[in-house]
């Protein structure tokens, strides 16, 4: 999450669904992109996640796994440009995960 201009994980805790095989659903956060760029999304589950812009999933360009010692379980990449994004993260199966965004080199 970009945060008073620096790059920052966060542990987000989720809402638990009443209904069990969606194994939990997140809120929406919101993601600021200040630079256009190719941008990973990283995760420390295997929750389901999309991007939306103007109520449309922004199509992932990449999606891959993190080293067994790092923690990241899943990663996605997304071409973005300026402007406000929602991060929807769903199916998490428990009731935290790490979050990290950041742009690509």
């Amino acid at each position: 999450m970009h945060i008073n201009g620096e790059w920052r994980s966060l542990r987000l805790t989720c809402l638990r669904d009443p209904y069990p095989a969606y194994q939990g659903i997140c809120r929406e956060f919101c993601v600021a992109i200040v630079e256009g760029g190719n941008y990973r999304v990283a995760l420390g589950s295997s929750a389901w996640l999309d991007l939306v812009s103007h109520g449309k999933a922004v199509t992932s360009t990449a999606h891959g796994h993190g080293p067994a010692c790092t923690g990241i379980h899943k990663m996605v990449d997304f071409p973005l440009q300026p402007g406000e994004y929602t991060l929807q993260v769903s199916a998490n199966g428990g009731p935290q995960t790490t979050i990290l965004v950041v742009r690509l080199p």
